[in-house]
């Protein structure tokens, strides 16, 4: 009779910390089969993950506001986390846009939610949002140095016939953006999935060099680019990344010269922003390349003074990333470049 005591006192104890399997037996946590054994399996899938204990996930969820779902997918074999965000004015029976966006490396969704409030945004222009989770809080972006097991680029297309599962998605309108390890994932799924993704928003990323010898998309592809001269993490000349998971990377002029090749784009015209942010230290250029195959676009927006940031972002540490441009919010211009694109 005590023995079974103890294995429940254990059992019960495993089960309470399964988000951090601290304290628990390993033999205990494996002896169980059925239910108990998947649920403690996957905590610990979670943890190798780098995800939270699911009821701080929940505490963190609720601090974004309300009309958050924490949803998962199983892919490869592995559980595969997002959080979903339906605007109040969704109706069912009205096909509804989708914004994706990809968190940098070595963080999370829920940060990327609370830097960008693309949600926010959400509510005034009525699109769905999701915010997926890397496997070990990064993404296989193609710099061949990072996740080179996990088949992201499927994880996505999972993802996109998830969510039209989940609501009344608009296919010709699914969007990405992210920034940093995001916006490298950014610029593959340019180059892989253009077949699903109507446009691309890349922030503080360039072209990861190994994909720029296979890059070939099956349709002209429109993005919008946004980087610094100044940025810390992302040589401006292209060449090994200065920090983070390395790799080698395609200049930014170059990237952006790589786009506007692919899309055959034949005009185009740049102009000063005037400075809305009095005292911020940043200077805002922006480049857009017009005439364009299948009436794609590419604009690129250089900011100097800026940093590894997102511009008009919030939570960015100037002393790790540099400064954080205020002449410029990146969630509003993605948006504003997204709805002027869609898949035929």
């Amino acid at each position: 009779m005590r023995l079974v005591l103890n294995q429940f006192v254990g059992m019960f104890t495993c089960l309470l910390m399964a988000g951090s399997l601290i304290g628990c037996d390993h033999t205990l946590a494996t002896d169980y089969s059925g239910p108990i054994r998947n649920f403690l399996q996957e905590r610990r899938q979670e943890r190798r993950q780098g995800i939270r204990p699911w009821w701080r996930q929940q505490e963190e969820v609720s601090e974004l506001g309300p009309n958050f779902q924490s949803l998962g997918l199983t892919y490869q074999g592995r559980k595969r986390y997002f959080l979903l965000y339906t605007p109040p004015s969704y109706k069912p029976n009205i096909p509804i846009p989708v914004v994706i966006g990809f968190h940098g490396g070595t963080t999370t969704n829920v940060r990327f939610a609370r830097t960008t409030n693309f949600h926010k945004l959400a509510d005034d222009k009525g699109f769905l949002v999701v915010y997926p989770n890397g496997v070990d809080k990064n993404w296989n972006d193609g710099r061949g140095t990072v996740n080179q097991d996990i088949d992201d680029v499927g994880f996505v297309t999972s993802l996109i016939e998830e969510l039209k599962r989940l609501r009344n998605v608009d296919a010709r309108r699914i969007y990405v953006t992210g920034i940093s390890n995001g916006a490298f994932m950014v610029q593959r799924l340019a180059c892989e999935r253009s077949d699903r993704i109507a446009a691309f928003s890349s922030i503080a990323g360039t072209m990861p060099t190994p994909l720029r010898a296979s890059c070939n998309p099956s349709k002209p592809v429109s993005i919008m680019m946004i980087n610094s001269p100044d940025d810390p993490f992302v040589p401006w000349e292209g060449g090994e990344a200065k920090r983070g998971k390395g790799g080698s990377l395609v200049s930014v002029l170059g990237t952006v010269d790589f786009w506007r090749q692919r899309d055959g784009c034949r005009a185009s015209n740049e102009e000063t922003l005037p400075e809305s942010a009095p005292g911020d230290n940043t200077k805002i250029s922006v480049r857009r390349y017009n005439n364009c195959r299948g009436n794609t676009a590419v604009v690129f927006y250089k900011i100097v003074g800026g940093g590894h940031t997102w511009p008009g972002g919030v939570d960015q540490p100037a002393w790790l990333v540099g400064r954080t441009s205020q002449e410029l919010n990146a969630t509003k211009v993605s948006w504003d470049f997204f709805q002027n694109h869609t898949l035929p």
